[in-house]
């Protein structure tokens, strides 16, 4: 399964959060947790090879505007910013995950 599927699957059931049991809410950020240590591999990956790119175009433009303009309409870097936007994703459903639980504890504490 690829990064965004987890991603998307992780938010379809957190934005059903009525049906969300603070279990599956720990689950899923644990999950996740793990998720970001191989987007944070992919993010440092995908930003090598766009610097790679970006080297390139330096050595064939005439000026560095010139160069960043070419190079952020390749592959390496739509790949780069995927990634990037991948982490952002997951840093935020974890944060969200956080609240969550710590609401569902909040409840928890007053109802006991």
């Amino acid at each position: 399964m690829k990064i965004t599927e987890f991603i998307n699957n992780y938010r379809n059931e957190i934005f059903k959060a009525k049906d969300l049991t603070p279990g599956r809410a720990s689950e899923i950020l644990v999950e996740c947790s793990a998720l970001l240590g191989n987007i944070n591999d992919l993010v440092r990956k995908t930003s090598m090879l766009y610097n790679e790119t970006l080297a390139v175009k330096l050595k064939q433009c005439k000026s560095v505007a010139e160069a960043k303009v070419l190079s952020e309409i390749t592959q390496e870097f739509s790949d780069m910013m995927r990634a990037k936007n991948s982490k952002e994703e997951v840093v935020d459903i974890i944060r969200s995950l956080k609240y969550f639980l710590r609401c569902k504890a909040e409840e928890f504490k007053e109802a006991y």
